[in-house]
């Protein structure tokens, strides 16, 4: 018996070493896989970042900031082509859940652009949109959304360098947050 026993404790301790030895380089071998799967997840999003072009959506005016976007292009002002325009009859007039429904769709952030102060055609929509925005900035920030991603700016007619500029730094500012976390890239 004892020389079974011996001969077995030959054996395990071979084989034990074996193991060992076998185990440990598995597990080597699978921190390393971990961690160069981990380094090719940070690549990945580091290139998504250094590509990412954000959209936009831009809900103007017609009275004012739709002329003032016509006017920047008739002038050939450059400004970002990663945003769609979309004309309203008064920014007083844009529905929150148009801005909920464009974040749903994957649109990076919404920029509602109106007439001055004063200026409204509407006498007061710009006022109403006011509003509209600082509640919809709060019920984004409730669903987790940053509330910089939805925007509203003052745009005349005769300001086509002004909304040129207002888009260059809005998209700009999207850039810097990245993808909106609805499309789940971030």
């Amino acid at each position: 018996m004892s020389s079974r026993a011996e001969t077995h404790d030959t054996r395990s301790e071979g084989t034990i070493a074996a193991t060992v030895s076998s185990t440990r380089l598995r597990g080597v071998a699978r921190a390393a896989d971990y961690h160069r799967s981990e380094d090719e997840q940070n690549a990945t999003e580091v290139s998504a970042r250094v590509t990412y072009e954000p959209k936009a959506i831009v809900f103007a005016c017609n009275w004012c900031s739709y002329a003032g976007a016509d006017l920047a292009g008739v002038s050939r002002m450059q400004y970002p082509t990663n945003i769609r325009i979309v004309r309203t009859m008064c920014s007083g007039r844009f529905d929150p859940a148009f801005v909920l429904r464009a974040f749903e769709k994957g649109i990076d952030g919404v920029l509602i652009l109106g007439c001055h102060p004063g200026d409204c055609h509407y006498i007061e929509g710009n006022l109403e949109a006011e509003k509209k925005v600082t509640t919809t900035r709060r019920l984004l920030e409730a669903l987790g959304l940053d509330s910089r991603r939805l925007r509203l700016e003052w745009v005349s007619a005769s300001e086509g360098a002004r909304f040129a500029n207002l888009i260059k730094e809005f998209t700009e500012n999207l850039r810097n947050l990245g993808p909106t976390p609805l499309k789940g890239g971030k």
